[in-house]
């Protein structure tokens, strides 16, 4: 028969690395996947998007953002879809005084990146740029490690002085050797 050992309820160090590895993991897939949908709204914007205008029906929230909804007619009629997502809208309304969403539509422009899309990008501001609460709440993670490492190997921002002021020494000493070598020479007579 196998041998058990009784659960103390302690948490192991391996099982510690394990949990913050998924976290790292999940967190940094969600991050490229974030900076890929960033990057297609980017390039709709940019010239590579179908122009048009977005039609702001509607406004709301969930636990760590706000978004809007409304509806998209390309600037020649051909593409229009409804009822999709506003990239953008949030901040744009709120700079204009509509906090709790529109009494009345909204019309700005906006771009999809293909006719197929679900979300419009609006053209005023940077929507693309501007971090929620989830990315930034999945950038710690991801940058703890990173940092931590940079310490750990670098010896910090704090080491950077002692290993310049090495290195001048180190410098100092090879031009003296060489000073000292010359005038040897000098002395027995081999250079003039």
């Amino acid at each position: 028969m196998a041998r058990t050992r009784p659960d103390s309820g302690a948490i192991s160090l391996s099982g510690l690395l394990n949990f913050c590895a998924v976290i790292f993991l999940v967190c940094a897939l969600f991050l490229f996947i974030d900076v890929r949908h960033r990057m297609t709204g980017y390039r709709a914007v940019h010239g590579q998007g179908i122009q048009g205008t977005v039609t702001v029906t509607d406004c709301g929230s969930h636990l760590i953002n706000t978004y809007c909804t409304g509806d998209f007619t390309s600037a020649d009629g051909r593409v229009s879809r409804s009822e999709i997502r506003v990239n953008g809208g949030p901040e744009l309304l709120g700079e204009t005084g509509a906090h709790g969403g529109p009494t009345v539509p909204v019309h700005l422009p906006a771009v999809l990146s293909d006719a197929d899309a679900d979300e419009a990008w609006t053209l005023q501001g940077n929507p693309w740029m501007r971090l929620g609460k989830a990315q930034v709440l999945a950038l710690v993670p991801v940058a703890a490690p990173v940092v931590v490492l940079w310490i750990l190997l670098r010896g910090g921002a704090g080491n950077r002085r002692q290993r310049i002021d090495r290195v001048r020494l180190i410098q100092s000493r090879r031009t003296h050797r060489r000073e000292i070598a010359h005038l040897r020479k000098i002395r027995r007579g081999r250079i003039s």
